[in-house]
């Protein structure tokens, strides 16, 4: 159940954009529909058109964003976790597999020089 939550958070996004995209569409129709050559009503729905399906688009965006960087973070953890670079090592092997990670481009020379000196 949680399990891959970045991967089930971005694929929640894309339903959720197609469900509130979907639905702006409906309401739309049904304001043109009812409006019986009221202008305001036809206004009401063009912008509930053009409104309604880019707020589902931004708002899949953040959550979908959310989803990745939680994937890029796991990504991340595992790959630190294979390499053992953590805190309790001793210093020589701790200062090898920082220097593994910095040239493998996992961390950057800033990283490095902050974890060395820990």
């Amino acid at each position: 159940m949680f399990d891959n939550i970045g991967g089930k958070l971005k694929s929640v996004a894309k339903a959720l954009c197609w469900i509130g995209i979907i639905g702006s569409i409906i309401l739309a129709i049904s304001y043109f529909i009812l409006s019986n050559g009221n202008s305001t009503m036809i206004t009401s729905g063009f912008v509930t058109l053009v409104v309604g399906c880019l707020g589902s688009w931004v708002c899949s965006l953040a959550v979908y964003g959310f989803g990745e960087l939680i994937d890029k973070v796991v990504t991340i953890d595992n790959k630190l976790g294979k390499k053992g670079a953590y805190v309790g090592d001793s210093k020589n092997d701790r200062k090898k597999k920082l220097q593994q990670l910095r040239d493998e481009g996992l961390i950057t020379q800033e990283e490095y020089n902050e974890r060395i000196k820990m």
